[in-house]
């Protein structure tokens, strides 16, 4: 299967849908808090939702740096610190 790297603009749109979907879903997440209380199953299951794309949303960023740590034009060195940067913000 080929795949192909996101243009531009499609990473625009993704980006505007995402910042939509992380507003709608602190929205709900409150207001499921304020109805129903922080520890009832669906504001549970709210609070999982954002989590789960607050954890999408670290591994595009991720992957945005190891794709600018490729192109970077530095020595071999510069490469290696910039890698265990990357490394250590992931933990």
């Amino acid at each position: 299967m080929n795949h192909y790297p996101m243009t531009k603009e499609q990473r625009e749109i993704l980006d505007g849908d995402l910042a939509a979907i992380v507003k709608n879903l602190g929205d709900i997440s409150t207001l499921l808090d304020a109805c129903y209380g922080e520890k009832d199953p669906r504001a549970a299951r709210a609070k999982e939702s954002e989590a789960a794309l607050q954890r999408l949303l670290w591994a595009l960023e991720r992957q945005d740096q190891l794709s600018t740590i490729r192109k970077a034009d530095g020595s071999a060195r510069e490469r290696e610190i910039v890698e265990m940067n990357v490394k250590a913000a992931e933990v």
